[in-house]
């Protein structure tokens, strides 16, 4: 209704739904590249309108606690496919309360030629082994792998405006329909990007 205020036509239910999905991936990546910018800025301490806390709290209904890991006991290898949602980022690993630090394959040998920074039980590495796999080090045992979670990210659900069509008019269907899965303040910014994107679609 709001493109079609002058009289320049509508947008089809298909494709208002790849434009919500296509917005809906925009804002939410961009919750990342905020929290980097705004740790380099002078920090407010008031808890409401803390930069970092916002944004914090606009990604926890996207953050996973997994503590059902698959762990290869004899090589270390934590297979990602195995977590029951599959991670958009992880972010972090853990024994427990003990954080296990990742680090890159050229500084995990560098690490391993000093006695002194080699990892050891109480300060265990991961380091990634491919798009779908870590590994640990040291190897944990059957025991400790027991305590292992994982800290992860997953994608917002693809939303879709469900609908039937009847007399070759498309009907809202609350059957069908998945709704946005973002934070309530981000509404507007929501409607206005669509609103945006649409009206290039028009044109």
């Amino acid at each position: 209704s709001i493109l079609n205020k002058e009289q320049r036509g509508y947008i089809t239910p298909q494709e208002f739904n790849s434009l919500a999905t296509q917005v809906q991936l925009e804002i939410f990546e961009s919750y990342f590249h905020d929290i980097k910018t705004a740790h380099h800025k002078l920090q407010n301490q008031s808890e409401e309108s803390d930069e970092i806390e916002m944004l914090h709290e606009k990604l926890s209904v996207h953050k996973v606690l997994d503590d059902a890991l698959a762990i290869n006991n004899s090589t270390g290898v934590v297979d990602v496919t195995s977590f029951s949602t599959t991670p958009y980022r992880l972010s972090n690993i853990r024994f427990g309360q003990d954080v296990v630090q990742e680090v890159g394959r050229e500084e995990l040998g560098d690490m391993m030629h000093h006695p002194l920074t080699a990892p050891t039980t109480s300060m265990r590495v991961y380091y990634r082994t491919g798009e779908n796999a870590i590994t640990i080090l040291p190897v944990p045992t059957s025991a400790e792998a027991e305590s292992l979670v994982a800290d992860y990210i997953v994608a917002p659900t693809t939303p879709s405006w469900g609908y039937v069509v009847v007399n070759t008019e498309a009907l809202y269907n609350s059957n069908t329909t998945t709704h946005f899965d973002l934070h309530p303040s981000e509404e507007e910014k929501l409607v206005t990007r669509i609103l945006e994107m649409a009206g290039i679609v028009i044109n």
